[in-house]
């Protein structure tokens, strides 16, 4: 069954083929978004519809590997998150980086707006959200920028630095022991930084992930943004957006 959430989702791949690449990610809100139509209102023709879903996959509209464990929830709030990133970026006019972790991409935000984007490589294991030190995860979430290191101040070229574990953090990593999810001797882990060393690849095409969790761009792709992004520079890291069937 086609349900009307999915359908929305459709719509977005769609949509999105259609627009300037510059702007892919002006679609993120899209998933939440009637359209301007009921929700008991046929979008499409039942044929056209049935047509559609053949090529995309039921339960992966977006075409991910398996290991991403899509689902619509959290599509949903992953979009609504680089939506929030934009309209804080608009608000204040200022820089803000979203890095989408399935498309491989760090996206410059200025002003509400698409800059630029980068291809990036993350640690050994890319699929899951951080939990525990040493799991080789990249944590997802509301982030800043807390030290900004230039040329001698780190061992990857130059590096942000973010607050990882923020308290949203420290709360699942808490309910996470609580739960025997995770060893009582577990350690939530550290020294989370966006830095340079890497090889200008995407991770998942001619680039490896060689992390322990951070994100790796280039050096010649971290100069180009080290000039915007300062100490309180929002960073927002998601799984997977409505962008990333594409990559």
């Amino acid at each position: 069954m086609i349900t009307n959430r999915r359908i929305y989702i459709i719509l977005g791949v769609i949509v999105d083929k259609m627009m300037n690449r510059r702007h892919f990610l002006k679609i993120a809100g899209l998933c939440g978004i009637s359209l301007a139509v009921g929700l008991n209102k046929t979008v499409f023709p039942t044929e056209s519809v049935n047509n559609l879903e053949t090529k995309i996959q039921e339960n992966n509209p977006l075409g991910l590997n398996p290991a991403y464990n899509y689902s619509d929830e959290d599509l949903e709030r992953n979009n609504a998150w680089i939506d929030k990133t934009f309209q804080h970026s608009k608000k204040n006019k200022n820089y803000a980086l979203i890095i989408d972790k399935a498309s491989y991409t760090l996206n410059l935000i200025k002003d509400g707006k698409l800059h630029s984007n980068y291809p990036i490589e993350l640690g050994f294991n890319p699929y899951d959200d951080k939990r525990t030190e040493g799991d080789g995860c990249t944590p997802e979430g509301f982030y800043e920028v807390v030290v900004k290191k230039d040329i001698g101040q780190t061992s990857f070229y130059r590096a942000f630095l973010i607050n990882y574990p923020n308290k949203d953090d420290w709360k699942e990593f808490k309910q996470l022991k609580q739960n025997k999810i995770i060893s009582a001797e577990a350690s939530i882990g550290r020294d989370i930084e966006i830095h340079g060393d890497g090889s200008g690849k995407k991770g998942n095409k001619k680039g490896h992930n060689w992390t322990l969790g951070c994100i790796a761009l280039s050096n010649q792709d971290i100069d180009k943004i080290f000039p915007f992004v300062i100490n309180g520079t929002k960073v927002t890291i998601v799984k997977y957006s409505i962008n990333s069937y594409k990559f």
